[in-house]
């Protein structure tokens, strides 16, 4: 049986690969537009707040003499706290898809026949032929199509180091920190 039916390139042509190829990659671009804003709204948080620290410390002189004192530090926030920082290393999709077809046609064909043969007169009540028959054909076969997909998306992030601009402002509040004249 020869089939009538094919599966072509144009099958995949219903297949939107602009819309599975660029939908992972846009939400992993927003995904990192997400992680840079919140990074932003932790820093625009704790940026102008301190935090109050005691210190004891003690002075030993020449003489063996011991002196010790409190001190009190104003600490910037953002130079002892963790800013969340994620970075978007990677963005992988694998796509698979399949396609399988069978071919399914049913036609059936019936005929039934009478032939009746008979002799007038006398010869009729001896000769009476009579003849019946039927041709019946039936054919099948099936067209199916199935379509299957898998997509896979990985996304793999890691924490970031701190950007060189607020590595340089965290140094210069760790540097202001006056421990000694405090």
């Amino acid at each position: 049986m020869s089939s009538q039916h094919s599966v072509s390139p144009a099958e995949f042509s219903q297949i939107d690969l602009d819309f599975v190829i660029a939908t992972p990659l846009l939400t992993t671009i927003n995904a990192h537009a997400v992680a840079a804003q919140s990074t932003l709204t932790f820093i625009e948080s704790i940026k102008d707040k301190n935090m109050k620290f005691m210190v004891k410390t003690e002075d030993t002189a020449a003489d063996g003499t011991t002196t010790s004192a409190t001190k009190e530090l104003d600490v910037p926030l953002l130079a002892i706290t963790k800013v969340p920082q994620l970075n978007f290393d990677s963005l992988s999709v694998d796509f698979n898809y399949s396609i399988s077809q069978v071919a399914k046609q049913t036609k059936e064909t019936s005929v039934d026949a009478k032939l009746s043969i008979g002799a007038p007169g006398l010869l009729g009540k001896l000769l009476n032929i009579n003849f019946k028959g039927k041709v019946a054909t039936k054919r099948t076969s099936e067209n199916t199509v199935n379509r299957g997909g898998e997509l896979e998306v990985k996304v793999n992030v890691s924490e970031s180091g701190t950007p060189p601009g607020l590595e340089k402002i965290i140094s210069a509040m760790v540097n202001a920190i006056d421990v000694d004249n405090a």
